[in-house]
């Protein structure tokens, strides 16, 4: 088995609720989705993409990831993930719609309907490692990208599995 390298950047977590996790690492907004999330959840999703883009210019990558235990958004909220996904920092976004069978099949289907459309490119995925490492290529061609795709995926995972606590910082957005 490949040793995975330690996290080479500060992890940040902008908010958490019972619906939705929003942590960042460098230049990337990483969202795991845990629960229903209510309309405060995307405004301070949106907070934490206005101070992402105010440290990199450049502009982000958004990795969401979705767990068994995820919810959609109620239809009155869907616009306000819309709003967040046309943001003018997003320059791509990674889906990982964890679990098998129909149901996560039909997420991933559906999601990656909802995403045709948007500015930046997007991409579903039924694990989180190769969404990693899409988004990390997809920021490639900016000049500010310092993230490594196998950590990536490190943060995101241990954030599902609750085991990331000792390493992040409030920032308070």
């Amino acid at each position: 088995m490949q040793s995975i390298p330690p996290i080479p950047y500060r992890t940040y977590l902008h908010h958490e609720s019972d619906g939705v996790l929003v942590y960042s690492a460098n230049n990337v907004l990483l969202l795991v989705g845990v629960g229903q999330p209510v309309a405060n959840d995307h405004h301070m999703w949106f907070s934490a993409l206005d101070a992402l883009y105010s440290r990199w210019p450049q502009g982000i990558g958004v990795l969401f990831c979705a767990t068994s235990t995820a919810r959609p958004s109620d239809r009155a909220n869907r616009e306000l993930v819309m709003r967040n996904l046309r943001h003018p920092a997003v320059r791509a976004i990674g889906c990982a719609v964890l679990g098998s069978g129909f149901v996560p099949a039909a997420v991933r289907s559906v999601l990656s309907t909802v995403l045709i459309g948007l500015p930046a490119p997007s991409k579903v995925f039924g694990e989180v490692p190769p969404c990693a490492e899409w988004l990390v290529k997809q920021l490639t061609g900016l000049r500010e990208v310092t993230v490594n795709h196998h950590a990536l995926a490190r943060t995101v995972l241990e954030i599902v599995d609750g085991r990331l606590a000792d390493q992040v910082r409030w920032t308070g957005t």
